[in-house]
């Protein structure tokens, strides 16, 4: 599916505006990003920019749990789980 929508944005020169909470799939298909927290954009980048140097708190931790979590998925632990309602410690 992301292979055909990609395929069909450059066929057809199409804009997407995509909601994800999967970070690889952002990266796939993106070319901005913007990051929402609580609500509202705290940052917005390029999508290349963003994934190699994100300068806001709230998205480097993002990117930091998506690398940690992709780990896990690797080494099969499952059991951990993050409460999506506590921010990240480092916005504590």
């Amino acid at each position: 599916m992301l292979n055909l929508i990609s395929k069909l944005r450059r066929e057809r020169e199409l804009t997407l505006i995509m909601i994800s909470h999967d970070l690889r799939v952002v990266r796939f298909l993106c070319d901005r990003v913007a990051v929402m927290y609580l609500g509202q954009i705290v940052e917005v980048a390029e999508s290349e920019a963003l994934f190699t140097g994100a300068m806001h708190p709230y998205t480097i931790a993002l990117l930091e749990a998506a690398a940690q979590h992709q780990h896990q998925l690797c080494r099969g632990n499952h059991e951990q789980r993050h409460d999506r309602a506590t921010p990240p410690p480092s916005l504590q």
